[in-house]
């Protein structure tokens, strides 16, 4: 495929000449169900589909049909589209390249009350720009213990910051108590002397005595 080369699917205005596809470009790219699965979508949810390469990443140009909304405030059905809005959503689904959704959402405002709000979509999570599949999948690869942050980064065309977050949004691993009682061999503090205008670290170490800390009464006794 020609790196400036689009392929478009379109149902918008599927009777005009100004959104004519031609028939080489859409048997090149075959709109179905099975293709929308990767984005998960339907065909009855899509009003336009474009596929784009730019710079070595996929971009995936989607505007999806407007269905039935109400308003989260008042509950009025009388809700008129305020304008739109390009929400870049990182979508890592293919091994060979990155992938953009470019999704065109409406903005919403309602009639009633002059609520604004967002359409509703299936790709991401509130406050996301990571879509919900690739979440899906950093968590899968993640409950391998050999995997870390930076190789399902590099596999997912993320950075290890945001597979870090992502860990920690949604894996909730309650820490283990402390025993009633903790030994140690061994005991060092450290302290900053900033009296010679800069800072002095220096340590005090009980050589090699036991060490029992009492934690209802936060004293330690040496042995």
């Amino acid at each position: 495929m020609p790196k400036d080369k689009n392929l478009i699917i379109s149902n918008k205005n599927a009777g005009s000449s100004s959104d004519a596809v031609s028939d080489s470009t859409v048997k090149a790219f075959s709109f179905n169900d099975d293709v929308l699965k990767l984005f998960n979508i339907k065909e009855s949810q899509v009003e336009e589909f474009k596929i784009s390469s730019e710079k070595d990443e996929l971009h995936v140009q989607i505007t999806l049909n407007r269905g039935d909304c109400s308003c989260p405030m008042c509950r009025s059905e009388e809700i008129r589209v305020k304008g739109y809005k390009i929400k870049k959503v990182r979508h890592s689904v293919l091994a060979h390249a990155p992938c953009i959704i470019d999704y065109k959402q409406r903005r919403f405002e309602c009639k009633n009350c002059g609520k604004t709000f967002n359409e509703e979509n299936p790709f991401i999570f509130p406050g996301e720009k990571v879509s919900v599949t690739t979440v899906f999948l950093v968590l899968k690869d993640l409950r391998d213990p050999n995997e870390t942050f930076t190789s399902v980064a590099n596999r997912y065309f993320l950075s290890p910051t945001t597979v870090q977050r992502i860990f920690d949004a949604h894996v909730n691993i309650p820490r283990k108590k402390l025993t009633k009682y903790l030994v140690m061999d061994e005991l060092w503090e450290a302290r900053h002397n900033s009296s010679y205008g800069e800072k002095v670290l220096w340590e005090v170490v009980f050589n090699y005595d036991q060490v029992l800390v009492f934690f209802h009464s936060g004293l330690p006794i040496i042995i």
